[in-house]
């Protein structure tokens, strides 16, 4: 075999071995020499990569599924499965040569980490498939449950479901096994990377080879971690301009360039360089190896996505990659509209982003009322909220040429001033937690019905008094809640990833400081009791 598994080194081959050895092994649908040539096939940096000629009608389609899932996977589809059918293979022998393509692509980039060069990335040049034939599932499955197939049992208890690419594969049970093993030693597993930055470099990796589907699946993940729908789709688009540490941006950027860049990546001494140790450089390569793997294995079976994409990325590719001739189009917001065509605060931003001071202070003028305003729900304290206010928008000058347009201006000038708030909070007052107290026994006790609605009554300027009273008195963690979902109207997973909380964490104290504010207020709103007549 011309890409043998044994050339890799035992550290990075590890992770992968369950998988490798099952593919590898001299049983199979497919006889050993064909799996070895698709593997060959779909690995492209190969040096003797099988050429084809002379094969019969089976081995020629097999290793052209390799290297069209490999070269264009978003050109695969439902064509595809049926000249493979029409060569005389099976659903089983089809399965199982989409997973030994996936174990191709996964060699290839493991091999590019090693050398640290650039991964054969997806033709630029090729029409992508009608989503009506990249559409499927392509083959048959088997209808199992958690109950009778154990792997089944295991994912559903790490992402809270069975995604549907695990449920495609069905007429392999093995390989399922193999590939849940594979999740629970590189993605569940605690190591050197936290879950959420393993989650966001497969994000960042199916993003850039165009797979809407793992995008989509893992970006749900992250929001179930409290990661704001915006920051995950802009990890997505391009890393780059996330709003994350330099050094993060970067790891995630190497990674998906491994994958899918046709450029040359980042080299591991850089990242060295910003802190990452060689085993998290290491895991960063093993993700993107994995997401090489089941963005090729969705591709191959046409699995659709488990939740509503919020991008088509073969539509409409990531940014910073080059990967199409429309690179360079204006940023979206997710529903097509350019975002700097709808930011009020768009022209003003980019005269300030050129040097004009006066333009920033317009922006200062604009803006400084709502964070002074936020800034004293958070801390309760004038004092507070005006040296905040003023290193707000301070930082907000020195970050302004990192501001990439992912959202509105004024919803990045927002989280920054609660990122200051919360963080005045805490050093003034370092016995008072974020975290429960013991105010989770609380229990409503006048549930009275209110005359006035409150919404209404809050608008007048002695009841808004009143409720900025009574919300001061709540509890930190209770009150920092109700100011981010019910006063800045901030969404849940927004409100969680400012908050660093997990999205039930916030549901949970958001009804309890509502119930918590609602009795404060009661004696105001409530309608008087009525007595029985004699």
């Amino acid at each position: 075999m011309a890409f043998a598994t044994e050339t890799l080194s035992p550290e990075l081959r590890a992770p992968f071995a369950t998988l490798l050895d099952l593919l590898t092994s001299e049983s199979g649908a497919l006889d050993r020499e064909r799996r070895e040539d698709v593997m060959a096939a779909a690995a492209r940096s190969a040096e003797a990569a099988p050429a084809g000629s002379g094969l019969d009608a089976r081995a020629s389609a097999l290793l052209r599924l390799g290297r069209r899932l490999s070269a264009e996977p978003h050109a695969f589809g439902s064509r595809d499965i049926e000249e493979l059918r029409g060569a005389g293979l099976g659903d089983e022998e089809i399965l199982e040569a989409i997973l030994t393509a996936g174990c191709g692509v996964l060699l290839d980039v493991l091999a590019k980490s090693a050398t640290q060069a650039a991964a054969a990335a997806p033709a630029r040049d090729v029409t992508a498939a009608p989503e009506s034939e990249r559409r499927g599932p392509f083959l048959r499955t088997i209808d199992r449950t958690p109950a009778d197939l154990p792997a089944f049992d295991r994912l559903q208890k790490a992402f809270g479901f069975v995604p549907k690419l695990y449920r495609s594969q069905t007429l392999r049970p093995d390989a399922i096994e193999a590939e849940t093993r594979v999740l629970e030693g590189i993605l569940f597993a605690e190591t050197t990377l936290s879950r959420v930055q393993k989650e966001s470099i497969l994000v960042a990796a199916a993003a850039a080879r165009r797979n809407t589907y793992a995008a989509t699946l893992h970006g749900r993940v992250l929001q179930l971690n409290g990661i704001a729908a915006g920051a995950v789709d802009q990890v997505a688009a391009d890393p780059a301009r996330a709003d994350l540490p330099e050094a993060d941006r970067a790891l995630l950027d190497a990674a998906r360039r491994l994958l899918a860049a046709p450029c040359e990546p980042y080299g591991a001494e850089a990242l060295r360089r910003l802190g990452w140790s060689d085993a998290q450089i290491r895991e960063a390569a093993t993700l993107a190896a994995l997401a090489g793997f089941l963005c090729t294995v969705q591709a191959g079976l046409g699995v659709p996505p488990d939740f509503r994409p919020r991008r088509d990325f073969v539509a409409e590719p990531p940014e910073g990659l080059n990967l199409s001739a429309g690179a360079g189009r204006p940023k979206s917001d997710g529903r097509g509209v350019s975002v700097a065509a709808v930011d009020p605060d768009g022209s003003l931003v980019a005269s300030a982003r050129a040097g004009d001071l006066n333009a920033f202070e317009d922006l200062v003028r604009r803006h400084q009322g709502r964070v002074y305003r936020t800034l004293m729900g958070i801390t309760g304290n004038a004092a507070d909220a005006e040296d905040g206010a003023q290193s707000v928008f301070l930082k907000v000058f020195r970050k302004l040429a990192d501001f990439g347009g992912e959202s509105l201006f004024s919803t990045w000038l927002h989280r920054i001033a609660v990122n200051e708030g919360i963080e005045r909070l805490r050093s003034r007052r370092p016995t008072e937690s974020l975290d429960e107290s013991a105010e989770d026994d609380f229990r409503p006790s006048r549930l009275q019905a209110w005359v006035e609605d409150p919404e209404s009554a809050y608008a007048r300027s002695e009841m808004n008094r009143i409720v900025e009273e009574a919300l001061g008195r709540l509890p930190t963690s209770y009150r920092t809640v109700l100011l981010l979902r019910d006063i800045q109207q901030l969404s849940g997973p927004e409100a969680a990833a400012i908050l660093g909380v997990p999205l039930p964490t916030l549901k949970t104290r958001l009804l309890r400081g509502r119930l918590m504010l609602r009795e404060a207020l009661v004696e105001y709103f409530a309608a008087p009791m009525k007595t029985a007549r004699a």
